[in-house]
């Protein structure tokens, strides 16, 4: 059986609840507009909930790099596997904490673009693919249009 809710008086949080035999008094569920204070038993306010949509991470985290590839903005926490030999351009505009990882294939250049230091210089790094190939690229926060490449 179904039950039937009824606001009858403009305090906050009072309902009435028919209950098939008679009307009870019940309060409104607890709302949480927060995203840090627990609320395992609580609804979620629809401001909460466009923030947690606005939020949510990029679900196409490998994408397939054929040939070569300018890392953008648009690249960071994806892996990047490298279908052919491949030249990815780090550029020098990287937001700061941006990373990726690159799976290479055969052999992968890492080139530095527009002033961008890879480990220090302005270089083009190579990376062959090994029995588990892993290359990740970092940009550091303490040093602008600096990132380190570490792995095979």
């Amino acid at each position: 059986m179904g039950f039937l809710c009824l606001q009858l008086t403009p305090v906050p949080g009072s309902f009435w609840i028919w209950s098939g035999t008679a009307w009870l008094p019940e309060k409104a569920p607890a709302v949480v507009n927060d995203l840090t204070t627990g609320g395992t038993t609580a609804a979620l306010s629809a401001e909460q909930g466009k923030a947690l949509q606005l939020a949510k991470a990029d679900v196409t985290s490998t994408v397939a790099v054929a040939s070569s590839h300018a890392l953008a903005a648009t690249d960071d926490g994806k892996t990047l596997e490298c279908t052919a030999t491949a030249t990815l351009t780090v550029p020098a505009t990287l937001p700061a904490g941006f990373r990726c990882q690159v799976i290479p294939f055969d052999t992968t250049s890492v080139a530095s673009a527009g002033g961008a230091l890879l480990n220090g210089a302005t270089t083009t790094l190579t990376r062959a693919a090994t029995a588990n190939p892993l290359v990740t690229i970092v940009a550091r926060a303490s040093a602008a249009n600096s990132y380190v490449v570490t792995g095979t």
